[in-house]
């Protein structure tokens, strides 16, 4: 571990320290956890770079300094914006309404996992393999692909687990045992489950960041927002949540033969440790390289047409047979230069900040501001992954729009329908 690397961690430590306390503990403000996610990347690679044979380079270190003091500046900063009081009813739901609903998760679920896998047979995949070379197949624009209208079922079943996620957290937290609960963890299962057919790792922890948040905005309401019971919320929340989080590391690391064709040294891995360690760690190390790559005579203020171009570019890590081509969130210094990061993440974690403490940070558990919370948990990957890329521009494609859309017509669905 070289000078760079400690000074990195020390700011990176003091950053989300001095946020923490000026924001009464809450780990959960976007530009915090973005902090919380990059710098348990960065303690990962602390231990993990010396098997890469590097060390992290001095402008590496500068552009995670300067995320981390433009996220500290962002959370600093950050105010509710003032709206008028109203009365909301209390959110309800139709227990048949989610029935359905789950109904049709059981049944996109196994029309998209039979038609990927035959898709993948087809493009030369084996056994559970088969599900990475139907993802190879769209990447590289092959002819082979699914049928266009099952494909879709992937975005119906996200959308249902959304809404299912905040119903049965709701019910679990006023200890109401009704049947409704297993019929959503049904449809959340169904979204793990087709997420892992989608070969998408990204998609997984979409769904896991969704339930993070949720749970935690809806267990503050019922426990309190104070700086002293944010400390206990996040003590029954690791208590809660870790043997589930680690049956869905050990389900990822057991199907990781299904997320790629290429770097098979990296599915071989019979390590749950070194799987997970590569797969937090690198990222940093990706980004380490690419800087060293196009910035190592200076100018990294501003981007240049080679840093540009090797911005998606995937890297070797040492003299290795794997690699990686995401670099954190802070990879954007690479088509933006370090002026234009810095410019941008302001910009974008304002917004998050802002509408997380103008409609979610100590609300009153209304329909309205549950739909607020559903809305916003659907974005919530983006800090919460910050340690692995720059997921903003993920948020807002064509697809993400459309499992929103999808989310809200359900959310209108299941509190208005009768039936």
């Amino acid at each position: 571990m070289n000078i760079s690397m400690i000074i990195t961690i020390f700011v990176e430590l003091a950053c989300i320290i001095f946020c923490l306390k000026k924001n009464k503990n809450d780990i959960f403000l976007p530009s915090i956890m973005a902090q919380i996610s990059l710098f348990i990347g960065t303690i990962l690679a602390a231990f993990y770079i010396s098997r890469w044979n590097d060390t992290l380079a001095e402008n590496t270190a500068v552009v995670i300094a300067a995320g981390f003091l433009t996220l500290t500046i962002v959370a600093s900063l950050s105010k509710p914006v003032l709206t008028k009081k109203k009365s909301y009813k209390l959110f309800t739901y139709n227990e048949k309404i989610v029935k359905i609903a789950t109904f049709i998760s059981v049944i996109c679920a196994i029309l998209y996992g039979y038609n990927a896998y035959k898709v993948g047979l087809m493009a030369g995949g084996k056994g559970l393999n088969a599900f990475a070379y139907m993802k190879e197949s769209y990447l590289n624009a092959g002819e082979l692909h699914m049928n266009v209208f099952i494909r879709q079922g992937f975005k119906v079943i996200i959308a249902i687990s959304y809404v299912n996620i905040l119903i049965v957290a709701k019910n679990l937290l006023e200890k109401k045992k009704t049947k409704t609960n297993k019929y959503c963890l049904i449809s959340v299962i169904c979204a793990i489950v087709v997420t892992i057919f989608s070969g998408s790792r990204t998609e997984i922890l979409r769904v896991l960041s969704s339930l993070i948040i949720i749970f935690s905005v809806l267990y503050r309401d019922k426990y309190g927002w104070s700086f002293k019971t944010n400390k206990k919320t996040y003590r029954n929340m690791i208590k809660k949540f870790s043997p589930f989080i680690f049956l869905l590391f050990v389900m990822i690391f057991a199907t990781r033969t299904m997320v790629k064709t290429t770097d098979e040294e990296i599915s071989k891995m019979t390590s749950i440790i070194d799987y997970f360690l590569y797969y937090f760690a690198s990222p940093i190390e990706v980004l380490n390289k690419k800087i060293q790559m196009v910035f190592s005579r200076g100018g990294i203020l501003f981007a240049t047409e080679q840093s540009r171009e090797i911005l998606s570019s995937h890297v070797y890590l040492s003299n290795l047979n794997y690699g990686g081509n995401v670099g954190t969130m802070l990879a954007t210094v690479l088509s933006s230069g370090l002026i234009g990061m810095i410019i941008y993440y302001f910009v974008v974690y304002i917004i998050f900040d802002t509408i997380y403490k103008t409609y979610i940070y100590s609300k009153d558990s209304t329909f309205r501001r549950d739909e607020f919370l559903l809305i916003f948990s659907t974005f919530y990957f983006v800090p919460i992954m910050s340690f692995y890329s720059n997921c903003v521009n993920i948020a807002f494609n064509i697809s993400s729009l459309i499992i929103l859309s999808l989310t809200l017509l359900y959310m209108f669905a299941v509190r208005r329908i009768s039936i």
